[in-house]
């Protein structure tokens, strides 16, 4: 009889880990690490791929968080993916200021029962300052050059203005 007993625990804790298990939500994101160099306040577009592996419908939440959580901004924070469905979550990054910074993007897979899993991207902004533009070192070489073409015109109309002399031949 403690030989059915134990027999019948162990079975029955074996399915209750069976049971637990085919309940378990998976996750799956594509670009979970990203390096972007802008300058600084320029907007970049980027998107994370968020997959559902799971045999379940899941509802998804996207939260931005760290340095740069004000200067995020998430076009479609809430949806849902049914099975096998995977969508690109696009969202638009920039810098105030010049130096590196890490924001992470945390994703959730929220089923209908059960538990949800959370996963994050990590987004790594280096932002520099804009080029100046080099107008006036181009300017200046262009009106160099210009002074320089007028002065050898004008040597060359000096040069032939004067009248050919010509020399008459002796018989």
């Amino acid at each position: 009889i403690k030989r059915q007993i134990l027999t019948t625990l162990i079975l029955g804790i074996l399915l209750i880990n069976l049971f637990a298990s085919a309940y378990a939500i998976t996750a799956s994101i594509g670009s979970s690490r990203m390096v972007l160099r802008p300058v600084v306040n320029e907007e970049v577009e980027k998107y994370i791929l968020v997959k559902n592996t799971n045999n379940v419908s899941v509802r998804i939440e996207l939260t931005p968080a760290g340095d740069l959580v004000n200067y995020i901004s998430i076009k479609e924070n809430n949806f849902t993916l049914s099975p096998g469905e995977d969508k690109k979550a696009y969202f638009t990054i920039s810098s105030p200021e010049t130096g590196i910074k890490e924001t992470k993007i945390n994703v959730m897979f929220i089923p209908d029962e059960g538990n949800s899993v959370g996963l994050s991207a990590a987004v790594i902004v280096i932002a520099s300052e804009p080029e100046k533009p080099e107008f006036p070192y181009l300017l200046a070489s262009v009106l160099a050059g210009v002074v320089i073409l007028l002065i050898i015109l004008i040597s060359l109309y000096f040069i032939y203005r004067r009248p050919i002399k010509s020399k008459k031949r002796v018989r």
